[in-house]
This record gives structure tokens, C-alpha cells and sequence, in this order.
């Protein structure tokens, strides 16, 4: 069951929304939501999703991340035809000591399902283990929003 968004964060940034140079003109604002899930079936972990979408508008989104903990699957969506793909970076870290062990980048048009165990593949990230998602549309600065879920 998805949970009500734990976080909106409004950004005016140059989304185009055509297939175009990308000009103020053409360009639209968008809200990052980042939502947490805790009861997705993994004890211990949380999973959520991270959103890029028009503002005030929760079922208009362009760009998708989400992370689930039991099973390690991360999912990354393009709702959009404008040229540009969706982009994420995912990085795990240490429960205790915060060391980043691993980083790796996504980018996808219009979706991608990944089985990730590590996402460099070497194997299961372990139980507790934190995992930050980071969300963006191609030759834009990231969004506002980290996604933080445990593993």
C-alpha cells in the first residue's frame, strides 16, 4: 500500500515538455514527491519512490524511480516523448559507518525493471544496508529530493 508523499519539493527548473531546444518558452516547471513505503513485505527494509511530475498534479508524472527492499528491485520510468531519458544514480552505503560502497547509473527511455542484488550485480545488497536514489531528465541538473530506503 503506498503511503501519503512524506516529502513535495517544488522546483522551477527548464523541463521541457516538447522535443525542442528546451527555451524558457517551452519550459515548464515540476515538483519532485518522494515517498516511503514500509510495509512492502521486506522486515526491516523500506522502499519508496522518487517523482518527477507537473506541478499540483500528482497523476501527471514524467519521470519514475523506485527502489522495493525485498528483492532489491529498482524500477526507472520516461512517461514522456520529449527527447530527453530519464536518468538515476544509485548509491549504497554502510548501516553503520555511512562508507558509500557502491554507485551506479541508470538512464532508460521510456522504462527499465532491474533485479539489482548490488547494482554492479556482485550480489545481494545485505539487509540494512542504506541506498540513496537520485532522479533526472537527460541534460538537466538533478531534482530536488533524495530517495533514502534501507535494504
Amino acid at each position: 500500500m503506498r503511503s501519503a508523499p512524506r516529502l513535495l519539493i517544488v522546483a522551477a527548473a527548464g523541463l521541457a515538455l516538447a522535443a525542442g531546444t528546451g527555451t524558457p518558452a517551452q519550459a515548464a516547471s515540476y515538483e519532485t514527491t518522494v515517498d516511503r513505503y514500509t510495509d512492502d513485505g521486506d522486515d526491516g527494509g523500506s522502499s519508496g519512490s522518487i517523482d518527477l511530475h507537473e506541478p499540483d498534479n500528482y497523476e501527471n508524472t514524467y519521470y519514475s524511480a523506485q527502489f522495493w527492499a525485498k528483492g532489491e528491485d529498482f524500477h526507472l520510468w520516461d512517461f514522456v516523448t520529449d527527447g530527453r531519458e530519464a536518468q538515476a544514480v544509485v548509491i549504497v552505503y554502510h548501516p553503520r559507518t555511512g562508507e558509500q560502497l557502491d554507485v551506479d547509473r541508470f538512464k532508460v527511455s521510456p522504462d527499465r525493471h532491474y533485479k539489482l542484488g548490488t547494482p554492479d550485480g556482485s550480489g545481494n545488497i545485505p539487509e540494512g544496508y542504506k541506498v540513496t536514489v537520485r532522479l533526472k531528465a537527460e541534460g538537466l541538473d538533478w531534482a530536488p529530493g533524495i530517495l533514502r530506503v534501507t535494504a
